[in-house]
């Protein structure tokens, strides 16, 4: 019964600890979603996933400029 009781109480560890990384993880990507749209003067709620979706389709547009005018320049 006491193993059970250990390996119960290890379980409700790992998932409490799983639980909280996840939170973490979120946290800080809406923060750096933040600062990404801040640096590109975008005025946008990050709670707002039509916001977010503006944020995606803005950082891929400017990748892919970058990445037309390299080729132009090399070729």
């Amino acid at each position: 019964m006491a193993s059970l009781e250990k390996r119960s109480v290890s379980n409700l560890i790992e998932v409490m600890a799983d639980e909280r990384w996840e939170r973490l993880a979120e946290q800080q990507g809406v923060a750096y979603a933040k600062t990404v749209a801040e640096a590109m003067n975008l005025k946008l709620d990050m709670g707002n996933a039509a916001d977010r979706e503006k944020l995606r389709r803005a950082v891929l547009d400017l990748v892919a400029g970058r990445k037309m005018r390299k080729q132009k320049a090399h070729g």
